[in-house]
């Protein structure tokens, strides 16, 4: 409810628009834990929208959306260790944010973690849960197609009805545990 409050009041949805509101009210659902309460007052700092400008404080709140979940939050943040954006360069935890989002179900986390196995970056290169997370994130065919050609050149087709397979069972799991 909190978090609908502000966006009210950052839209002026009902309500006269007042951002300074908005951003009491994403602070109390961010009290209660919401991720994406936490996500808009990054932004509400990173732009000077209702607070002033406050690029360490639009980091807090950036993180903690990615610590209370939002996927997004998470994959960006994952982005920013991989290529050193805002904090020390660092492979291996740009994989765990990366997975934190893939196990949401979330497509871009998906992508990005396949990239990371494929070249074997915060990971040891691993072929099959490249292609397996890229199936998991591709429902086009056409797509599927494209990788399946693409990963003839490094692997087997025993190796890639093995990665179809952990596909389906990660799939069956909800996307947790997949790499076993």
């Amino acid at each position: 409810m909190y978090l609908s409050l502000g966006s009210k009041y950052d839209k002026g949805e009902g309500v006269e628009q007042d951002h300074e509101m908005a951003v009491q009210w994403y602070r109390k659902a961010v009290e209660l834990g919401s991720a994406s309460a936490a996500f808009a007052l990054s932004a509400k700092y990173l732009q000077g929208i209702g607070v002033e400008e406050d690029d360490e404080m639009a980091d807090k709140w950036f993180r903690k959306a990615a610590e209370l979940g939002n996927a997004l939050a998470q994959v960006m943040l994952g982005l920013n260790y991989q290529r050193g954006i805002g904090v020390e360069q660092d492979d291996e935890m740009a994989v765990q944010w990366y997975r934190k989002a893939a196990e949401q179900g979330d497509e871009a986390g998906q992508r990005r973690l396949a990239g990371m196995h494929r070249k074997g970056r915060g990971v040891p290169k691993n072929y099959v849960y490249a292609y397996m997370w890229m199936d998991i994130a591709s429902d086009d065919d056409d797509f599927e197609k494209y990788f399946e050609k693409e990963f003839e050149k490094e692997m087997t087709p025993s190796q890639i009805q093995k990665a179809k397979e952990l596909a389906r069972a990660c799939a069956r799991k909800q996307y947790k545990d997949c790499e076993v």
